[in-house]
């Protein structure tokens, strides 16, 4: 998927100075509402996640 977005980001189909919400608008309201196409391309975001199976109030 990264690659193909930054095949069309070098086409100019999409701007990696935009928020990705932009262009996926159901991520708004999420943790991805801020990040830009180029932050999320470069994996430089990121959101807290808990997998404790026994902790009724983790993420999982």
């Amino acid at each position: 998927m990264r690659t193909l977005a930054a095949a069309l980001v070098h086409e100019g189909v999409l701007e990696d100075s935009k928020a990705l919400v932009h262009y996926v608008p159901e991520l708004r309201g999420s943790a991805f509402e801020d990040a830009t196409l180029r932050q999320v391309m470069d994996m430089q975001t990121g959101l807290y996640y808990s997998e404790v199976y026994e902790d009724k109030r983790s993420s999982f």
